[in-house]
């Protein structure tokens, strides 16, 4: 789980209260449907194991979960949604007694937060090198929050402060660890074909190797006592890319984070954002009733936000945004994501939860602030360039040269990515949209002769009336060509994805029931048949998460043009 616009983005929270140490109450790990188990249990298994220690481990500096519990989810949705066979989808839960609004649930001392900067701390030779680098190639948040993980991961990993926490995490080389496409094979990559999100995912791949040739260059070959061979290889750069993408935070003050425990926090999804719309208003109308309420001023500054750094307390807190009932999942805003950032970044797809064939499209686009959309994006991400609006009757090639002039005049892109939805209607991005519409229809649609015919006409509406018709034309063509593109029905995607439900149903089943059979060790043969059937999984799970993509965008294509 990440947040980002780039992605990583930002994340926020609320108030500052008393917090009991973990370590003094190390429980029994639970299974999710314990609801309302006591605060601070861990799940069953090897990842609850790893977070358990590494919590106890770090008690008594301040590492707390207060009022909440680590669970997993279990089933073909978290198959979909965690990645890996048995590597069940961990989130965290109101614990008995439920969870307060404002509360801080998840206290992390800001030394344990993974950074460059705490990293650095611990690890002087490696700060001095980092230093170094900001210095001569200038700031790369990226490049050094990656180098920090390598050199704790691979290089020093028996002493690390964060080894039990590592151990959480898919492990270097696990392809089904991670779902994020910067994973994904060829073939399931073409299953992307028609959006895109493909030329996107496809660059990502092309941008990790990048990114590793140039550290092995500047930093690996030349500094082997910080990085030794295991800490430079491919696979492990894959690796410190995918935890990145996945689980970093921007923490307004701070930067580019990993924050343990907080990543193991659920993309919040529409019912989420509508119980805590009703939370809010029932709060001001209870002021507006004359009732003092417990808000604080330092609670709001926190409201909006997800992981942010108390500076009192030198730490890293994730705070309640609203009351939650015990065993209810507690999730965050991962801020302003497109259904391609979801993907391309943490490889999910909102929406999809792998129960039945139908891909949901959010019912939302934002919440509009100031004409800005803010909060869950249900957008389609769409590149804006000469191509879009070609189709057969495709324009002369000096028009369109003179429409990406004319574009660049006005301080677009060439192409533009823009992020498309019915519900923009009226925001900023909907008139940017439209101001791009515009310009492309006024330079290359059509060959002059409407303009021509109203050179006389000094009717300014009139003129702003053939503008927009000018325009909406421009966009529809952009729309339609757009659909085109896809090589299945919105029908075909559905009957594909019961399909590979029922694949991921099976390899599910199979997985857990080699794994989990009673007597010694496996033979080769029943660890070959496991390897096998988590490869099965692997490619339906990307397959259907690809397919699930196309079948929201269709959807919501087809309504911005119908709006």
């Amino acid at each position: 789980m990440t947040a980002s616009s780039s992605r990583p983005s930002s994340r926020h929270a609320a108030r500052v209260s008393a917090l009991v140490a973990i370590a003094l109450c190390a429980l029994a790990p639970i299974a999710v449907s314990a609801a309302g188990a006591p605060s601070g249990s861990t799940p069953r298994g090897a990842v609850g194991d790893a977070l358990r220690s590494w919590i106890d481990a770090n008690g008594d500096a301040g590492v707390e979960l207060e009022g909440v519990y680590l669970g997993e989810h279990d089933g073909v949705a978290a198959a979909y949604r965690a990645g890996g066979a048995t590597r069940r989808d961990v989130g965290v839960f109101a614990a008995s007694g439920g969870l307060d609004a404002g509360e801080a649930y998840v206290s992390v001392p800001w030394s344990l937060v993974v950074s460059a900067e705490t990293v650095g701390a611990h690890r002087p030779a490696l700060g001095a090198l980092l230093t170094q680098l900001r210095a001569e190639y200038g700031e790369d948040e990226k490049s050094a929050l990656m180098l920090a993980l390598l050199h704790e991961r691979f290089a020093s990993p028996d002493d690390s402060p964060w080894r039990e926490y590592f151990a959480a995490l898919p492990a270097p080389g696990d392809d089904d660890g991670f779902d994020a496409t910067a994973r994904w094979s060829p073939a399931s990559l073409r299953e992307l074909q028609g959006s895109d999100v493909l030329e996107d995912a496809i660059a990502d791949q092309a941008r990790v190797r990048a990114v590793h040739k140039g550290l092995t260059k500047r930093v690996f070959e030349a500094h082997t006592s910080l990085f030794p061979p295991r800490a430079a290889t491919l696979a492990a750069t894959e690796w410190a890319w995918s935890v990145v993408h996945s689980r970093a935070s921007r923490v307004p003050t701070k930067g580019l984070v990993i924050v343990p425990l907080a990543d193991m926090i659920n993309d919040a999804d529409e019912q989420e954002e509508q119980a805590r719309a009703m939370f809010r208003r029932a709060g001001e109308e209870t002021k507006k009733n004359g009732g003092g309420g417990d808000t604080r001023r330092e609670e709001a500054r926190y409201a909006d936000d997800f992981v942010v750094y108390d500076e009192m307390n030198d730490r890293a807190a994730v705070f309640a945004k609203r009351d939650y009932r015990a065993g209810e999942e507690v999730t965050e805003k991962y801020g302003v994501w497109s259904d391609a950032d979801t993907l391309l970044s943490a490889g999910y797809v909102r929406g999809f939860s792998g129960f039945g064939a139908t891909v949901e499209l959010g019912a939302t686009f934002g919440e509009e602030n100031d004409g800005e959309v803010s909060g869950k994006v249900s957008c389609v991400a769409v590149s804006l360039g000469a191509s879009s609006f070609a189709g057969a009757d495709a324009e002369p090639e000096l028009a369109l040269r003179r429409a990406a002039d004319a574009l660049k005049d006005h301080g677009f892109e060439v192409p533009w990515r823009a992020c498309l939805s019915p519900a923009m209607r009226g925001t900023r991005d909907a008139k940017r949209v439209a101001k791009w519409a515009s310009i492309v229809a006024e330079n290359s649609l059509g060959d002059g002769k409407e303009k021509d015919a109203r050179g006389g006409d000094d009717d300014d509406d009139a003129k702003r009336r053939a503008g927009g018709a000018r325009g909406g034309a421009a966009l529809l063509r952009v729309l339609d060509r757009r659909l085109s593109l896809y090589p299945t029905s919105l029908e075909e995607d559905e009957d594909a994805l019961r399909m590979y439900r029922e694949q991921v149903e099976r390899a599910v089943a199979r997985i857990r029931e080699l794994e989990e059979a009673d007597g010694d060790a496996g033979t080769t043969t029943e660890d070959d048949d496991v390897a096998d059937t988590k490869r099965e999984l692997t490619v339906a799970r990307r397959a259907a998460l690809a397919t699930a993509l196309r079948a929201r965008e269709k959807r919501a294509l087809a309504a911005t043009r119908a709006s």
